[in-house]
């Protein structure tokens, strides 16, 4: 029987890094865009276009 590698502990950092800078992105898009018409919506699509893509990269990833 083969051992398991053990992986090392993670921090913090690296553990909640990504999901906050998307959660954040995510709240920043969806004030933008109740700001204002225009520029403000394509600032919002922007900052709200990278969470579905990342789940979508996730999912195909993990299939």
């Amino acid at each position: 029987m083969t051992a398991k590698p053990r992986r090392r502990p993670r921090s913090l950092a690296v553990v909640f890094g990504v999901p906050l800078v998307l959660a954040a992105m995510t709240l920043a898009g969806l004030i933008v865009g109740l700001a204002g018409e225009g520029l403000h919506d394509l600032i919002a699509w922007l900052l709200l276009a990278p969470l579905p893509a990342v789940l979508v990269w996730a999912w195909v990833r993990r299939t």
